[in-house]
This record gives C-alpha cells, sequence and structure tokens, in this order.
C-alpha cells in the first residue's frame, strides 16, 4: 500500500476500485445494504465474488437485504494505528451475521465498548469513517427502528 490508498481501495472485497464491488459502493451511497445472492442456490454471498463460492455459479444478483445481524465476534481497538482514527479510539470492530446469512467486518458504533457482545443484535447504519471519503455501512444495537 502507499500513503495515498486507503484499506477500502485494496482491502477484502476488492475495495471499491473493482467491477465486482463497484454496485455495493454505490447503494452504500445511497444508504442501502446490498449483498449478492445466487441464482442456482440462492445463497447470499459476501464480500463481492465472482462466481458463488457455494456451488460455483456465475448467476450471482444483487438484491438489497435488512441490515439486520448479531455479533459473531468482536475487539475493541484503544491504540490508534493511524492518525486519522485517533478522534475515535476506542473503537470496536465487529464480525456480524447477517440474518440472510452472510458474515460481514464493520465497525461497532453507537456502543459503549464495555457494552459490546457476542450475541448481541445490531442493524446497519451508514457513516463516514476517518479518513476515508464516501458513506459506508456500519452496525449500532438493535432499535427495532431502523429502516
Amino acid at each position: 500500500m502507499t500513503e495515498y490508498d486507503t484499506y477500502y481501495d485494496v482491502g477484502l472485497g476488492g475495495g471499491r476500485n473493482t467491477l465486482t464491488a463497484k454496485r455495493f459502493w454505490e447503494a452504500s451511497a445511497e444508504e442501502r445494504f446490498v449483498v449478492q445472492q445466487c441464482g442456482d442456490c440462492s445463497e447470499h454471498v459476501f464480500p463481492p465474488q465472482d462466481v458463488c463460492p457455494y456451488c460455483w455459479a456465475d448467476a450471482l444478483a444483487w438484491t438489497e437485504v435488512s441490515g439486520d445481524g448479531v455479533v459473531h465476534s468482536f475487539s475493541t481497538v484503544y491504540i490508534d494505528l493511524h492518525e486519522a482514527w485517533a478522534e475515535r479510539v476506542p473503537y470496536t470492530v465487529a464480525f456480524v451475521r447477517l440474518a440472510e446469512g452472510p458474515l460481514v467486518v464493520s465497525n461497532l458504533v453507537d456502543c459503549d465498548p464495555d457494552e459490546a457482545e457476542i450475541g448481541m443484535d445490531v442493524e446497519v447504519v451508514f457513516g463516514e469513517l476517518p479518513g476515508e471519503d464516501g458513506v459506508f455501512p456500519q452496525f449500532r444495537p438493535a432499535t427495532g427502528d431502523s429502516g
């Protein structure tokens, strides 16, 4: 990575600068959470892929999902590893199992780090991230009034 690259340009799922992930980032900009769904086996797929990892079909299409999920695992960062994130320390990164099946890695927001727990119901919210352009899906404890 060069000093001008960001995680989302070169990171998990190919980042924003790939044709495969382009529709995900376009939907995020509209505050819609989308994943791919296979037309052959009906599995939901994330991160974006060229073929279904379950049945190898090239029948993936984008579909909007609820954004509801459960915290599968998490880690709270207490040391700023990059100056852009210094003001957010501590922050929590969570593995969220979506209601539709895929496992997504994102930030857990609007939640004190001491309140985060495995099994917590969460919902998607969209917001900016330090040092990044655009809107990103993140998760907060479920309030029951999303959407």
